[in-house]
């Protein structure tokens, strides 16, 4: 448990800073006071100072912690989540963006329109999480069942 924890606070860390990490509140999202938060927008979900007083902050180790004690709560996975899909001005192969946080499409040229495609990384930290969660309650199961003598070496 300690090492997937480890590995997580590395690559959600990583995600962090890019981009890929944003709340799961829609309403936030959506909200245009936010608007310059948003990756599309060159901005930052976890490091925006107008999200600061309005939602808790990013904290890749205890989102990891979070994640692999699913019994405890702290309040990380329930309020961020790894962004999977994010608009781009080039969609590559298999709907993958290509091009990330294109000026062109900042600037508002009609010529660079914003597509919307899915994050390669994104989608491979949102899995890392659903395995990590998964292995923390068998995990914890396998531990109770142990404690309480239900599991036994013969």
């Amino acid at each position: 448990m300690v090492l997937f924890a480890t590995i997580g606070s590395v690559l959600f860390t990583i995600g962090e800073f890019a981009g890929v990490m944003g709340p799961t509140d829609g309403r936030i999202r959506d909200d245009a006071k936010y608007q310059h938060c948003r990756p599309d927008n060159f901005g930052n979900w976890t490091d925006c100072p107008a999200l600061a007083n309005a939602y808790s902050t990013f904290n890749p180790i205890l989102y990891s912690i979070d994640l692999i004690l699913p019994v405890i709560n702290l309040q990380q996975a329930k309020d961020w989540a790894p962004l999977t899909r994010f608009d781009c001005e080039q969609v590559g192969r298999l709907g993958a963006c290509a091009r990330w946080w294109p000026a062109a499409v900042a600037a508002g040229d009609p010529r660079h329109a914003a597509r919307p495609a899915w994050s390669p990384f994104g989608w491979f930290l949102w899995f890392y999480a659903r395995f990590v969660n998964v292995f923390g309650w068998l995990a914890g199961l396998w531990f109770v069942g142990v404690i309480s003598g239900l599991v036994k070496k013969d």
